[in-house]
């Protein structure tokens, strides 16, 4: 696997879609961000710098007072089965644990939503993407952009990172963007240019 692909497959069962994706179009996209995934991958610490990345985006939104995005995330997070109950501050202490004891990358305990405000805002803080933007939209054309996925009831489910129509990253695989709305029954319901 590539180190694009390691980051997408940190999705698989921690369900942190949307960082995973961001960072994807981020290391296509920033040398200095690809230069720090490389590093990464290539000394095993991936996970750990993941998870970091989280509780580093968190803890800036707090340090600029962003507790509308802070709630947005924490009650988007919850709408997922099993995290009902989710906090922000649980979700950090959660993260501290990794000092002491390896991440376990099938516990999904790991696991955090991103809402599309919460998305969009950490293309802006963290990869310095000022003019990042999402629109809603059913169709996608453009390449280099990162999609919202929804199921039958226009509820986003899931977020991907659009290369190219025959290159999309998800779940640690590369395939076509009509292969992956066939077989999870998605559709698109935004399009997060930056």
């Amino acid at each position: 696997m590539s180190p694009i692909t390691d980051l997408s497959a940190l999705n698989f069962k921690w369900g942190i879609c949307g960082f995973s994706s961001s960072l994807g179009a981020l290391y296509v996209n920033d040398p200095a961000i690809k230069k720090t995934v490389d590093a990464a991958a290539k000394d095993g610490t991936l996970k750990y710098r993941m998870l970091a990345e989280i509780k580093t985006y968190l803890n800036l939104l707090r340090s600029k007072n962003r507790n509308d995005l802070l709630k947005e995330i924490e009650d988007f997070t919850r709408t997922f089965p099993d995290f009902e109950t989710f906090t922000i501050n649980n979700y950090i202490a959660t993260i501290n644990e990794i000092a002491e004891k390896e991440p376990d990358v099938t516990n999904k305990k790991y696991s955090i939503a991103m809402p599309i405000n919460g998305l969009v805002e950490y293309l802006k803080i963290v990869g310095n993407k000022t003019n990042a933007k999402a629109t809603l939209t059913s169709t996608s054309t453009k390449d280099n952009v990162i999609l919202g996925l929804c199921d039958k009831t226009k509820t986003l489910k899931h977020w991907v990172y659009k290369k190219s129509n025959v290159e999309v990253y998800n779940w640690g695989q590369v395939t076509n963007l009509e292969t992956i709305l066939a077989k999870y029954n998605r559709t698109i319901l935004c399009e997060v240019s930056f």
